[in-house]
């Protein structure tokens, strides 16, 4: 599988990475968004802050006043990558289902 990079605006506690940044402004929109939950994935930090505005931007490319609630970040690339466990998993299936054929076949030659 070929490896994706995603640069985007994270917040420091999270692992989402906001990808969407309005030209004008230079703030970064909470849609879209990449979670990195679920991935292996590694980075590098440029160091570089920005500012996501998590309830949207408006018209203008800015966080709406009074909620607009922005939120410090700063801009990181990942670089997502195969999960070590991925090469093992097919091995790993046929190994259980032949384990789990012997013991059922072996149940059944059992007299009762």
């Amino acid at each position: 599988m070929a490896q994706i990079t995603v640069t985007g605006c994270v917040v420091p506690s999270t692992q989402v990475v906001y990808t969407f940044k309005d030209n004008g402004s230079g703030i970064y929109n909470v849609v879209p968004s990449t979670d990195l939950s679920a991935e292996c994935y590694s980075s590098s930090t440029s160091g570089s802050p920005c500012v996501i505005c998590m309830n949207g931007l408006n018209g203008g490319g800015h966080c709406p006043p009074g909620n607009g609630n922005p939120t410090n970040g700063t801009i990181v690339s990942f670089t997502i990558e195969d999960c070590p466990i991925d090469d093992y998993l097919l091995p790993l299936i046929l190994t259980l289902a032949g384990l789990g054929g012997f013991f059922v076949r072996k149940r059944t030659l059992l007299p009762v």
